[in-house]
């Protein structure tokens, strides 16, 4: 798992009806309006299993609609991570306000 400062949610990525990005992908199949345009993107590693039954190797998720349920110690001491992850799960007060 990894930050990809390269890439953000208007980056666009291939789906069977041609190219498309996050920020349209989201809009149209699940009606998500994404806030931050700018952030950048979390990488995720297929399982194996997930390969075997041709999935991607990796996996580009959007920050903002992604919850943290664990970090690995690797993950904890890597700073840059550690201050991309607090930039968009502490919510300054009026950013709280504009989310509601």
């Amino acid at each position: 798992n990894d930050v990809s400062f390269d890439t953000n949610p208007q980056s666009t990525f291939e789906t069977k009806n041609g190219k498309t990005s996050f920020v349209e992908y989201y809009q149209q199949r699940y009606n998500i309006r994404i806030r931050d345009t700018q952030q950048p993107m979390l990488l995720s590693r297929a399982k194996k299993r997930d390969l075997r039954a041709g999935g991607c190797e990796l996996m580009a998720l959007v920050p903002e609609l992604c919850r943290v349920t664990g970090l690995t110690d690797q993950m904890r001491s890597d700073f840059r991570m550690m201050k991309a992850m607090s930039d968009h799960t502490r919510l300054n007060p009026d950013r709280r306000i504009e989310r509601l």
